[in-house]
């Protein structure tokens, strides 16, 4: 109920024409809070990214941002990475019967969301009301759309209004589609993203390039799973190291741990959990992990690493 009450206030204060740019940036910064501690990354994201914008000197505040707005891009990426990956596993498991019906449903539903936005918009609406529909009705003067009332973007005064309303309310941004994002991401129906398709990570594993096939053979799917578990390492080093969240990054360890056991990042997974664990002055559990590493990976050079921190 609190939280709910606190969006509500923060998104009036943001929408305030007269609110002054420092104070939309600390709203946009608490919106951004309130949906990171929700784990709702990507709204986070846009809510610390336009924040930024707002704040005109290099401050500690608008450095602190940009650090979480670079490194929330960074676990956006590896979450539609893992995303795409499910979505495509799962369709692997589909006859062809089944797949062509999933389709089918897929297009259903998106027609169906098309209408719906299309109807929201008023473009159709808005299209027939100007007489431009009709070329029997077509008329050819300018006036029929400086009067008040007519489409938006034929009434001068209207369309300068919402112009300056904008700059107002969320300052000066570039002309672009989606302009919260340059990068909008969104999923289709197999969870292959925009974002995906034009990032390019430079690592050095094979989950670097995205896999935009159903998967068919043993090592299609062999490699879909590397690219999952390699997201959920990534994440949880994001969280871990930039983000300084060992909550998080403890829970996307143990998934790794969990979905895939017998994967070779396990080894990591446990290596860095005996880390998160000696930061938290619980040593127990990190000498546990510690324990584990060295009778599972007994080969693994991570355990020289822990041997030699005994010897110390």
């Amino acid at each position: 109920g609190d939280t709910i009450k606190a969006v509500k206030n923060l998104e009036k204060a943001i929408s305030y024409t007269f609110s002054k740019p420092d104070q939309k940036a600390k709203a946009l910064s608490k919106l951004g809070d309130i949906t990171y501690d929700q784990f709702i990354f990507k709204d986070a994201y846009k809510y610390y990214d336009s924040a930024t914008t707002f704040i005109q000197i290099d401050t500690i505040f608008k450095k602190s941002l940009s650090s979480k707005v670079s490194t929330l891009k960074n676990v956006i990426i590896q979450q539609n990475k893992a995303f795409q990956q499910d979505s495509l596993l799962f369709l692997s498991q589909l006859t062809r019967e089944e797949l062509a019906q999933y389709i089918k449903d897929q297009n259903k539903i998106e027609r169906k969301k098309k209408r719906r936005n299309d109807a929201v918009n008023g473009e159709d609406a808005s299209y027939a009301s100007a007489g431009l529909g009709n070329n029997s009705n077509f008329n050819t003067s300018q006036d029929q759309y400086t009067n008040k009332g007519l489409w938006y973007f034929y009434n001068i005064d209207s369309k300068t209004k919402g112009f300056n309303e904008f700059k107002l309310t969320w300052g000066e941004r570039p002309y672009i589609n989606d302009w919260r994002r340059a990068e909008a991401i969104q999923q289709n129906n197999l969870g292959i993203t925009n974002l995906v398709k034009q990032e390019r990570e430079a690592t050095i594993d094979t989950s670097s390039a995205p896999i935009l096939k159903i998967p068919s053979t043993d090592g299609e799917i062999l490699l879909s799973y590397n690219i999952l578990a390699f997201s959920y390492l990534k994440r949880a080093n994001y969280f871990y190291y930039d983000l300084k969240n060992t909550k998080v990054a403890l829970l996307f360890l143990d998934s790794l741990i969990l979905r895939f056991p017998k994967h070779t990042l396990v080894s990591n997974a446990y290596y860095t959990k005996m880390l998160i664990y000696t930061e938290l002055d619980q040593m127990k559990l990190a000498e546990e992990f510690a324990e584990i590493l060295i009778e599972q990976f007994p080969d693994h050079e991570l355990n020289k690493k822990i041997l030699k921190n005994r010897e110390i």
